[in-house]
């Protein structure tokens, strides 16, 4: 008897596209404190910064030295503002560089 073999293989999932300019400056505007931009952009060491600079400022706020840490973060906020638009295109040119994953094969035989 003579084995047919069948091989099934999911659809490759169409591309990402890559990030926003108009949700990254919606990010900064709304969330920039929290560093929401640079998650979004895939900078995850300045975001975390950035959130770290919030909570620091925010628990030491009464006691006055809190207000350095908001301070920096301010700037830094004002900064993005202008630096944003090189930020998602470098992002954007960073996604488009990786080599995609093949997608896996699932393979179902028939007796």
């Amino acid at each position: 008897m003579a084995e047919v073999g069948m091989l099934v293989s999911r659809l490759d999932r169409p591309p990402v596209p890559g990030p926003s300019l108009p949700l990254a400056y919606a990010l900064l505007l709304l969330a920039g404190a929290f560093g929401c931009h640079r998650f979004h952009l895939g900078h995850r060491a300045s975001g975390l910064s950035m959130l770290a600079l919030l909570v620091g400022g925010l628990l030491t706020a009464p006691f006055l030295i809190g207000l350095i840490p908001l301070m920096v973060l301010g700037l830094w906020l004002v900064l993005d503002l202008f630096l944003l638009p090189g930020l998602v295109r470098r992002a954007g040119m960073q996604g488009a560089t990786k080599v995609p994953r093949p997608a896996p094969r699932i393979s179902v035989f028939i007796h």
